[in-house]
């Protein structure tokens, strides 16, 4: 949407007259309309959001209008100074929360190599923060790459705009992608702490493979029947839902070599057979992150072991399979080569 000034004086004016909150400039935010601004209480920049409101007739908005104010001084989470529907129309939930400088998580991947416990670590704290938010009696919804904000330490969920009570009905309106809905989603038409674990998992996912395609076309071409350019993006879209509803959409996604069976089951457990808790889910990262060789990926064809048993390790990958080397400080030598990812994995678990 394409806000001019004199509409930023419009919202300012209208729906911001007594908040004690100035209007900076507009940032994009697809459906929505959303604004940088500065707090005069708070004496902070803030992210002001407007957000339509396809509830449910007689749905308690108010309860999740009122607890968002509680998502305030949480770790890892955006502070929320404030949270309202607009008196004049009564069609629009108001989110004002601290405006925060930095990448979201999607765009610092594409900048800065993660590793394999970093990618752990950036999931642990995810947990702590979505759990916070599932302690108030909500569900996030939107848990994804872009609704996150990392430094390369902490990572900060920063949009809480689809937040739901948990129990909350799917809506036909509901801009949730099909491909960040869990099974559940689709088969009782509810959100609920197992859809939030869903995400998480899918995230995790693509922080330790490296990529979730997002693009219809990729998984249009899954399909048998012919496509032409009438029927690729809604064969795609019918090919997502029949993945996610028989929870096998990570299987027809191509995985690095790195991608170690305990890894592998901790995602599985999130994404397929969904933890009951998050704390369970916690748990098995910090039991695992301690199991597990720290991968970083150096090229297509070359992978890091940052440590391992208190060494370095390099695996490049050849037309025969994978050349594996020990790295000192002063050279690298050779130590075997293997054919599989599989016998690659074997191999570092029995150091």
């Amino acid at each position: 949407m394409n806000i001019g000034t004199s509409n930023l004086s419009m919202y300012q004016d209208f729906f911001l007259k007594e908040r004690n909150i100035k209007l900076e400039k507009e940032i994009f935010e697809g459906s929505s309309v959303a604004f940088q601004g500065y707090h005069e209480t708070f004496k902070k920049k803030v992210f002001v959001k407007f957000i339509p409101l396809p509830w449910d007739e007689g749905q308690n908005i108010e309860h999740e209008v009122e607890t968002l104010i509680n998502l305030r001084d949480k770790q890892n989470i955006v502070n929320v100074f404030d949270s309202f529907i607009d008196s004049h129309t009564g069609s629009q939930l108001v989110i004002v929360t601290e405006y925060l400088e930095g990448y979201t998580l999607d765009k610092f991947c594409g900048l800065s190599q993660i590793s394999l416990k970093q990618a752990i670590d950036i999931i642990m704290n995810l947990i702590v923060g979505v759990s916070d938010v599932h302690n108030l009696g909500l569900v996030h919804r939107d848990l994804k790459l872009e609704n996150i904000i990392y430094d390369g330490t902490k990572p900060i969920i920063v949009d809480l705009g689809s937040v739901k009570s948990i129990g909350a009905k799917v809506l036909i309106e509901d801009p949730i992608p099909f491909l960040y809905r869990s099974s559940e989603v689709f088969s009782k038409g509810i959100y609920s702490i197992q859809s939030d674990i869903y995400q998480i998992g899918l995230i995790l996912f693509q922080l330790v493979n490296g990529t979730l395609p997002t693009d219809v076309e990729f998984y249009a071409k899954l399909s048998k029947l012919k496509l032409d350019p009438d029927n690729t993006y809604q064969e795609g879209k019918n090919q997502i839902i029949k993945l996610v509803k028989k929870d096998q959409l990570i299987n027809v996604i191509p995985q690095l070599p790195i991608y170690c069976t305990k890894i592998n089951r901790v995602i599985n457990n999130a994404i397929k057979l969904r933890y009951k808790t998050l704390d369970s889910f916690y748990k098995d990262l910090a039991k695992t992150k301690s199991e597990v060789p720290d991968w970083i990926v150096q090229s297509d064809s070359e992978y890091l072991c940052k440590e391992w048993r208190r060494k370095k390790y390099k695996v490049v990958k050849d037309e025969e399979g994978y050349r594996i080397f020990s790295q000192a400080l002063i050279k690298t030598r050779e130590l075997v080569q293997v054919n599989t990812s599989l016998e690659l994995n074997k191999f570092f678990q029995n150091i």
